[in-house]
């Protein structure tokens, strides 16, 4: 089965039903059954947000979590590479 969704739920003002620049977690979830959440990619959510998108969604609605700019090594990219130390919390944190 091939599902289809967008990247991040918010960044569609014609989902929202009362004409607001973003949609809701709600509003996205009844057209699609998936989103690629690209919050983690800057920073690593608290558990309590994720709960948080969790309790918006329908049961069976599912949700990637992009991986960390340090975990895909992007901070190199950018030229603000960190040391080995700091890149391995980040896998341990997750």
């Amino acid at each position: 089965m091939i599902n289809i969704g967008l990247t991040t739920f918010a960044d569609h003002p014609d989902l929202s039903v009362d004409g607001k620049k973003q949609s809701r977690l709600s509003e996205y979830s009844s057209h699609f059954p998936i989103v690629e959440m690209d919050t983690p990619f800057y920073a690593i959510p608290k558990v309590s947000v994720i709960e948080h998108w969790q309790q918006q969604a329908p049961d069976n609605f599912q949700f990637i979590l992009k991986a960390n700019q340090l975990m895909t090594l992007h901070d190199i990219a950018k030229g603000d590479q960190v040391n080995k130390e700091d890149r391995q919390t980040v896998f341990k944190n997750i």
